[in-house]
């Protein structure tokens, strides 16, 4: 596989309901009074966020969700919930950008957080009481013949020129790494195999597609099939980030 020719992104921004204390957002009742709302239950699958402003709010059922909309437009809706967008860009690490509604902060690891907060994998957030969400990154490895783009380009362990004809492991900041499959092969370089994380960036190198704070575990996630589990004990196929 040549990877200039890959359509899905390298990463994503996922979130689990990391814990719950009870109840939704209060919604106005007719006599003014906010009433408390059965809280979600467990989502079997994470919400994928976008890389593009969408609003954490809850749909009928009680179960969060993530909807788009324009973040100037403002609400009437003093229980709608923080604007989130993943940015992920070449050479840079995942972040989770959220904007809080005015006056109203959100709680992040524990702590008062800002208006405006970027999150990285593993940190946790709420802004209601209601649940907590955990943020999570999930990887695709760019796994494959080098892009044209990078040959000539030093191997991030070795320093050894990379080869257009080379089998590589491109990390989200761009370091090239050789993976050869068949280490026997003359001449065949497998430099993936001599680290578990980025030498230029420190991210943890995958394999196979995963959570990159699933590398820390007793399971080395370079060498096992499959999608790995999510954190938190949640299911491993993402949802839709705008479904109701």
């Amino acid at each position: 596989m040549n990877m200039s020719t890959r359509t899905l992104p390298s990463s994503e921004i996922h979130l689990f309901l990391s814990t719950f204390e009870g109840t939704t957002p209060g919604r106005s009742s007719g006599a003014g009074v906010d009433e408390a709302e059965p809280g979600p239950a467990p989502l079997p699958r994470p919400l994928v966020v976008p890389p593009a402003p969408v609003r954490l709010e809850w749909n009928t059922a009680g179960e969060p969700r993530l909807a788009p909309g324009d973040p100037g437009a403002g609400s009437a809706d003093q229980a709608a919930g923080p604007w989130l967008e993943a940015l992920i860009g070449s050479g840079m690490p995942p972040r989770l950008l959220l904007l809080a509604p005015a006056g109203r902060r959100p709680r992040v690891n524990g702590g008062p957080g800002s208006r405006i907060t970027l999150l990285r994998g593993a940190d946790e957030f709420y802004f209601d009481g209601s649940c907590t969400f955990r943020v999570a990154i999930f990887d695709r490895p760019q796994l494959g013949l080098a892009p044209a783009a990078l040959a000539g380009q030093p191997c991030a362990v070795c320093t050894t020129p990379v080869q257009a004809e080379d089998r590589c492991l491109i990390c989200a900041c761009g370091a090239a790494l050789h993976a050869a499959e068949e280490e026997t092969a003359e001449g065949a370089l497998a430099c993936v195999h001599l680290t578990r994380e980025c030498p230029r960036c420190q991210r943890p190198l995958l394999l196979v597609p995963g959570y990159e704070d699933a590398a820390g575990g007793d399971t080395d996630p370079r060498s096992e099939p499959g999608v790995h589990g999510a954190p938190g004990g949640a299911g491993s196929e993402p949802q839709g980030g705008t479904d109701a």
